[in-house]
């Protein structure tokens, strides 16, 4: 009996810390305006892409390019193509990649032999973070999507499949470049 109250007692532990991240990020993913200063810019630099204009030109009065690589820029004008260019779409791929984050830390915890139950309350802790790491998973900016690839990275990497871990980080690092230090530890 007590064994099946600890599992219950995890399981909705993970439920719970799901259900507020869940509950937090829906409440915000259709705000019309700037939760954060650069999603604007990151909008612009999507912008830029779906009409064909240079993304990194000199820098002018008119327009200034972020320091970052590309891929988040693509993917928001990928994304905007099928449906329009607005901040949820941009905040939709930060939670998602939250998402993937999450499950990361589940499967990385699974493959070290730990139980489900304990490897599910691994990844509600992970989501328990939101805000004290800055309330930035559901941002338009590439933060989510950068977390959700290094983490398969290092995961893929575990299991033994080099080639589509270093895949995972080579994305990533187009993502954002400071992902190019994972490659150590890796």
């Amino acid at each position: 009996p007590s064994q099946r109250f600890q599992h219950a007692f995890l399981v909705a532990f993970f439920v719970v810390m799901l259900g507020l991240f869940l509950y937090t990020v829906l409440l915000r993913v259709g705000y019309p305006y700037d939760l954060e200063w650069m999603e604007g810019g990151v909008l612009l630099h999507g912008y830029r892409i779906i009409h064909g204009q240079e993304l990194y030109p000199y820098p002018s009065e008119e327009y200034i390019p972020f320091i970052y690589p590309p891929l988040y820029y693509w993917i928001i004008a990928g994304v905007a193509w099928c449906t329009k260019l607005d901040y949820q779409a941009g905040r939709i791929i930060s939670i998602v990649g939250a998402l993937l984050s999450c499950g990361a830390v589940v499967r990385a915890l699974r493959i070290e032999g730990v139980s489900w139950w304990v490897s599910l309350c691994g990844g509600a802790f992970f989501l328990s973070t939101y805000e004290d790491t800055g309330a930035f998973l559901d941002i338009v900016r590439a933060d989510g999507l950068l977390l959700a690839l290094m983490a398969w990275s290092m995961v893929w990497v575990r299991m033994g499949n080099i080639r589509l871990g270093a895949l995972s980080l080579a994305l990533a690092f187009a993502t954002k470049h400071n992902a190019a230090i994972m490659g150590f530890p890796i």
